[in-house]
């Protein structure tokens, strides 16, 4: 595992798609990119979030206040560590890279290595699972009041948006027996 600061997702130079067979996923150019493109479904699984709890008697005010930058700083390190374990190897792995993306105001968790598609799609799943909904499910079956939870499970929903964005790129481009790999931000699969 290594962590990183930089302007671009790492490349590498190992891996040549291109020669060796692979096939590019038809997917945005950058980072910025995406998450303009997936923003509105962010706000909207946010909105949904929000709803929900409203609907179980807990409102939220998700004015940028300290509730909320709160919630981010608690989120990321652990949206990005749940993508992380379910990586092949999990987080021991010398192939997980941890980094930064200052310009484009975006954390990120890399595998280097091959993942299956199944794999791939549940660990771009994970955050949204483990941070969302789960803990809104555990709301509602125990009916236990607790604002602060519904703002993490919003403000990770809104998060989740890159992540949903590329599921969905991938469940419906790639064939269901292919691996996976990434050269920087670009994807590439292979059928098995």
């Amino acid at each position: 595992m290594k962590l990183i600061v930089t302007n671009k997702i790492p490349e590498n130079p190992e891996f040549c798609p291109e020669k060796e067979g692979w096939k590019p996923l038809k997917e945005p150019k950058s980072v910025l990119v995406t998450i303009l493109i997936a923003s509105p479904v962010g706000l909207l699984m946010c909105f949904i979030v929000l709803a929900i709890a409203n609907l179980m008697g807990i409102t939220v005010d998700m004015e940028l206040n300290f509730s909320v930058i709160l919630a981010l700083f608690i989120i990321i390190p652990i949206h990005e560590l749940l993508h992380a374990l379910a990586f092949p190897e999990s987080i021991k792995s010398d192939k997980v890279i941890f980094g930064v993306l200052p310009k484009a105001g975006a954390c990120f968790a890399h595998y280097e290595g091959e993942m299956k598609k199944k794999s791939f799609l549940i660990s771009l799943l994970a955050p949204l699972l483990g941070i969302s909904v789960i803990p809104l499910v555990l709301l509602c079956v125990t009916h236990i009041k607790f604002p602060f939870l519904v703002t993490v499970s919003a403000v990770n929903a809104l998060c989740s948006c890159v992540d949903l964005f590329g599921f969905f790129l991938i469940l419906f481009q790639i064939p269901k027996a292919s691996i996976i790999r990434n050269k920087g931000f670009k994807t590439y699969w292979k059928q098995l």
